[in-house]
């Protein structure tokens, strides 16, 4: 008997256990949620929150890569009205509606961060993978509509 039959194998990877696509759609929007729990902590303390992110640079004495950090601003998915503080939940930079309604009623800032949280368990337990894949699926529809053919034989290109 070999050494190698011995041992047990199997198909499954690493990468192919933890990434699935629902799992991929719900940490991106759990990252979104936990940025906007952080600007929210920043102005209930009086201060300006800038996300940082690392960006290549090319460096113009040596022509070589970098990377450097580089401040953004970020866009909050709150505003206040007359009705006090409103919340539109964003994914893939567009408005999820849930429950056939576009946003949650808040009231008074304090309120935004427990919102957040149940926003980021409802996330974490499912309850808006439905939303999240047809928002993924009308993106790739509209990127698929503007393509354009290409009548001299050249790879189609899309239009901007």
């Amino acid at each position: 008997m070999s050494v190698l039959e011995t041992l047990s194998f199997s198909d499954v990877s690493k990468k192919s256990e933890k990434t699935t696509p629902h799992i991929n759609l719900r940490q991106r929007l759990i990252a979104a949620i936990d940025e906007q729990i952080m600007a929210v902590n920043s102005e209930l303390n009086n201060e300006h929150y800038v996300r940082t992110v690392q960006k290549n640079v090319v460096n113009e004495h040596t022509g070589g890569k970098e990377v450097t950090e580089v401040h953004r601003i970020l866009r909050k998915m709150w505003w206040k009205s007359s009705a006090g503080i409103l919340l539109e939940l964003r994914f893939a930079n567009r408005p999820m509606k849930i429950a056939g309604r576009s946003s949650i009623i808040v009231g008074e800032l304090s309120n935004l961060i427990p919102t957040f949280e149940k926003i980021r368990q409802a996330v974490d337990a499912g309850e808006l993978d439905a939303v999240m894949a047809e928002i993924s699926e009308s993106r790739k529809r509209s990127k698929k509509a503007n393509i354009i053919p290409a009548s001299d034989g050249k790879p189609a290109k899309a239009s901007k």
